[in-house]
């Protein structure tokens, strides 16, 4: 058999992907909890979910009970998506800036000592951003073996912000984009 016989015309069926960014109050979370069988993690001081349901705007809908205030409990987390038996069809992360900010800190205080400042600060070079890439790759990956082993969505939640352009070719302009 030659490599062209294995050629095909089908694509593999994958669970979606969904990284849904707007303002606040737009309806971010009401989409993510109509979701097939949602599961729900909450980064810091996100109650959106909570005030939906505690108002009667949605029936409950499965939630850790507490907010994710540290990036190592945020993955574990994940992980135990991943790995716990559960019959859950969708993980949403609510916010994905939220995670962003629980990695930043949690880089700067482990792998920086608290340390923002200075040659070998955070700040310094790019050091904090490049060692929060290699992180956040990480946490992707945890998702995409969320999807492959359990077949499950992923929906990130973000919050967006305006943010002006400077247009060196014309007019400056307003762009509309995640918030981080």
């Amino acid at each position: 058999m030659g490599l062209l016989d294995r050629v095909t015309t089908q694509a593999p069926a994958q669970p979606s992907r969904v990284y849904l960014y707007a303002q606040e109050k737009w309806g971010k979370t009401s989409f993510a909890a109509h979701a097939p069988k949602p599961i729900f993690l909450m980064t810091a001081g996100e109650t959106g979910l909570l005030d939906l349901i505690n108002y009667g705007q949605i029936a409950p809908v499965p939630h850790f009970p507490d907010d994710f205030k540290w990036w190592p409990d945020l993955l574990a987390a994940v992980r135990a998506v991943a790995d716990e038996p559960h019959d859950y069809s969708t993980l949403v992360i609510d916010t994905a800036n939220g995670a962003e900010r629980l990695l930043a800190d949690w880089v700067l205080r482990e792998e920086f000592d608290g340390q923002m400042g200075g040659k070998n600060g955070y700040g310094s070079y790019g050091k904090g951003d490049l060692a929060c890439i290699r992180h956040w790759g990480e946490f992707l990956r945890e998702l995409d073996r969320v999807r492959g082993k359990r077949r499950m969505s992923i929906v990130l939640l973000a919050h967006s912000k305006i943010k002006s352009v400077n247009n060196p070719e014309g007019e400056d302009y307003d762009q509309l984009r995640p918030e981080g």
